[in-house]
């Protein structure tokens, strides 16, 4: 649960720290983007707070749905040629993490 948190934090970071603001194709490619994935980040963090607190099956399953929500919103940024490398590395590691949640317990 620890590296969820520290990803979310490094995932915030960089969009906070990238300041091109050219955009490709109505992206913003600057640190707006972060406040573009906000509503899905704070979807995410409430979900993995609620499935760290009660790991029921229902909280995996709400949870590891809030991870593909944030995936999904990350990805338009991965037309971003400044903020690429960094989008791609976040999306991997947050769907490492999904193939890994088995809610079934």
């Amino acid at each position: 649960m620890r590296k969820i948190f520290l990803l979310l934090a490094v995932i915030s970071f960089l969009g906070i720290s990238s300041c091109k603001k050219d955009s490709n194709d109505g992206v913003a490619c600057n640190a707006l983007w972060a406040l573009e994935v906000l509503d899905e980040y704070s979807v995410l963090s409430d979900a993995a707070e609620e499935y760290s607190d009660e790991p029921t099956a229902a909280n995996c399953v709400a949870y590891k749905e809030a991870c593909q929500d944030y995936v999904d919103a990350m990805e338009p940024y991965l037309e971003c040629e400044d903020l690429e490398e960094e989008v791609q590395e976040a999306i991997d590691e947050m769907q490492d993490d999904i193939d890994e949640l088995d809610c079934t317990e």
